[in-house]
């Protein structure tokens, strides 16, 4: 059977004897878009691995991977690397070790190549694999769960940028309350960021002139203190001088 998965990111449990297709945009017509951050997550089931057979056109920027697609063993972006590339590929094979795999795909804004097909399906490995748990886990209650089983920060729904990695589901669905474009809530969230950078630094000014301001006081005080003392001494020596005078 030979599925194909469309869209950006995604759960995909590929069966026994099943292959599938994963594509960026626009494969085999044009281009990619740009800002491309799509996440797929693999499970395959018990004692098989998953295996991608990867077609791709990446793209490098002074040396540096520009646009690229990133492997890891299992279902969060901190699990090893199985493989990382940006440059031309045509049918490279990547198996995970057990059951789950990562598949990141990510582009910047300044050029775009055909990018990527992947066809994946499940491969048999045995029961060796079998004491290897889950790496899977419920969403905490301050979490969103997104459609391809990651779990992100309430904090990151409706913020301009797709954090999920995925396009249905996820945390840029259903934030069009304000009305504007995406680049335009883009440079709304910068500026609400540079407004309390300013808040900040006005606050820390302002706290640093009291700190200034009381422990100028405090030293007046003390100095004043220390006049009165002296003073104090003074006027004991003249009292005891006249005493003993009239004595």
């Amino acid at each position: 059977m030979f599925l194909f998965t469309g869209g950006c990111g995604g759960y995909i449990e590929p069966s026994a004897g099943t292959t599938g297709t994963i594509q960026s945009k626009n494969y085999g017509t044009g281009n990619y878009d740009p800002y491309t951050n799509c996440i797929w997550i693999f499970q395959a089931p018990t004692e098989h691995q998953v295996q991608l057979t990867i077609d791709f056109v990446g793209e490098t920027f002074e040396g540096a991977c520009a646009d690229y697609i990133e492997i890891k063993d299992g279902t969060a972006s901190s699990d090893s690397v199985l493989d990382e590339f940006c440059g031309t590929f045509s049918g490279h094979v990547v198996t995970s070790t057990a059951r789950w795999m990562y598949f990141r795909f990510k582009t910047d804004a300044i050029n775009a190549t055909s990018g990527l097909n992947a066809r994946y399906t499940a491969v048999f490995a045995g029961a060796v694999i079998n004491n290897i748990s889950t790496p899977l886990q419920n969403c905490r209650t301050h979490e969103f769960e997104c459609s391809n089983r990651r779990c992100m920060a309430r904090s990151y729904l409706c913020d301009g940028f797709n954090d999920c990695g995925c396009d249905a589901n996820c945390d840029e669905d259903d934030c069009n309350g304000l009305g504007i474009e995406k680049f335009t809530r883009i440079g709304f969230s910068a500026g609400i960021g540079a407004g309390m950078f300013l808040i900040l630094c006005i606050l820390i000014y302002f706290t640093d002139r009291y700190s200034k301001r009381k422990a100028l006081l405090k030293q007046q005080m003390e100095e004043e203190k220390e006049r009165r003392g002296k003073r104090g001494k003074r006027d004991d020596k003249k009292t005891a001088a006249k005493v003993a005078w009239h004595d």
